[in-house]
């Protein structure tokens, strides 16, 4: 987990830091002048360690601690789901039933495990399910839902990846209010019932993943999935109205989208929170959850942004840091200085690749825009970013490919420290693709 703590001697005062309620009983020292030491973990292994007066610390935020008891909050979890009598009163003996499971859900061999058990217990069979996973771009990893499972009941319980490129592979599902046809897996239109189960975050087209957004665009057709392909909306707060939030809402009403399990992330990617129930009821629940664990809003705009990044459940690729280098890119000063922890070593993808071609980073967001690339989105988000300031990137690329992309290669810990012992007014913000933020002073 992320700490601060002060390097003052061990008989002065000591006060919770209350600035948030999850900070898990952090300690400062309240001295003048004091030094703070900072830990953040970063990728699968990584650990820095470092100093900076806290005169200088304009705001941190920290995630949420990882549950270590998984398993018995999922339990507790369906028997007692929001908004709903209980989870065996969503199927009969017999029913098809469809699980669309995301493939970066945290803890979700974990959470199968037990929700299987439920399953059973309300007379479905091995036969009955079928485990549906949205199609990608992106290269996740992957757990297996049925990891847990013994070896039997794993191989009669089937598990696929939806392909919208196969021919045949989706149905007409109905109009929507626009009169646009709306396309879905045949698994999911053919299903007596689905239940979705996917990770809680903040997503820059929709405002908030989760519920029957695990159902569109990724179980639609190719049309729809590329049509969706875009850059956000920056202007636009996750609680601001979205064209794309209220289709994919649209497409879980007329589906019939009863019940959905949310997983909401912990530090290092792991879980803080399932909820599970009438996936109107969950919604409001991860809507307000999000907002009290993952939400940062500093005073001002800091000379240098320190954000970490680590791995979870989706992997530790280019959208990640993407997603981590938007949300200090919001934090920072013009020609400011954002230093990403990480161990990153993916290749470049299509939309990186234009912007190493580009002379400047302004110059590559008109063509990879035009280009319309999978990561047009990751891509917008680190081109603007180095045309705003100045990125570090530690990670585990060779320095030329680091170099290309407009930011300044680092590869040791104690070069970020040197970057901390500076002048710069900081803000730390941990596991920063999970994090959105904002700044009171625009």
């Amino acid at each position: 987990m992320g700490v601060l703590a002060t390097s003052e001697p061990s008989h002065y005062k000591l006060k919770p830091n209350t600035q948030k309620p999850h900070n898990r009983n952090r300690y400062l020292f309240t001295m003048p002048q004091e030094i703070l030491s900072i830990t953040l973990h970063y990728g699968s292994t990584g650990t820095f360690s470092g100093e900076i007066l806290k005169s200088r610390l304009v705001g941190q935020h920290f995630a949420p601690e990882p549950s270590d008891q998984v398993a018995d909050m999922a339990i507790q979890t369906f028997a007692a789901p929001e908004d709903y009598p209980d989870l065996k009163h969503v199927v009969v003996r017999g029913d098809r039933v469809v699980l669309v499971i995301e493939r970066d859900t945290p803890g979700i061999d974990l959470i199968f495990q037990e929700f299987w058990n439920v399953l059973e217990k309300a007379g479905i069979t091995p036969e009955d399910i079928t485990i549906l996973q949205p199609a990608t771009w992106e290269q996740k990893t992957f757990i297996d839902p049925r990891n847990l499972l013994e070896t039997d009941l794993k191989e009669r319980i089937c598990i696929k990846q939806h392909d919208p490129t196969v021919e045949g592979s989706c149905s007409y599902l109905a109009n929507t209010s626009n009169g646009d046809r709306i396309y879905l897996a045949n698994e999911v239109v053919d299903a007596d019932v689905v239940i979705t189960i996917g990770p809680a975050q903040f997503d820059p087209m929709l405002g908030y993943r989760g519920g029957a957004s695990s159902l569109y665009p990724g179980m639609s057709d190719t049309d729809a999935i590329r049509s969706t392909i875009g850059q956000g909306h920056d202007e636009l707060g996750p609680d601001d109205s979205r064209p794309l939030r209220q289709l994919v809402d649209e497409v879980g009403y007329v589906l019939g989208l009863q019940f959905t399990v949310t997983v909401l992330p912990g530090q290092s990617g792991g879980v803080h929170q399932v909820v599970a129930g009438n996936a109107d009821a969950v919604m409001r629940k991860v809507h307000a959850q999000l907002g009290e664990l993952w939400r940062f809003n500093a005073p001002e705009r800091a000379e240098m942004v320190v954000v970490s990044v680590s791995e979870d459940a989706g992997g530790h690729g280019w959208a990640q840091i993407a997603t981590a280098i938007e949300s200090a890119r919001r934090l920072v000063e013009r020609e400011g200085r954002i230093v990403v922890l990480s161990e990153l070593k993916s290749p470049l993808s299509p939309g990186l690749q234009i912007l190493k071609n580009s002379r400047t980073p302004s110059d590559a967001i008109k063509p990879i825009s035009r280009a319309a690339p999978p990561d047009l989105a990751s891509a917008i988000q680190i081109a603007r970013a180095a045309d705003w300031a100045n990125i570090y990137l530690l990670s585990q690329l060779p320095d030329d490919v680091v170099e290309d992309l407009f930011m300044v290669p680092l590869s040791t810990n104690e070069e970020v420290r040197k970057l901390l012992q500076s002048d710069d007014t900081t803000i730390i913000i941990e596991d920063g693709q999970f994090t959105y933020t904002s700044c009171q002073a625009k």
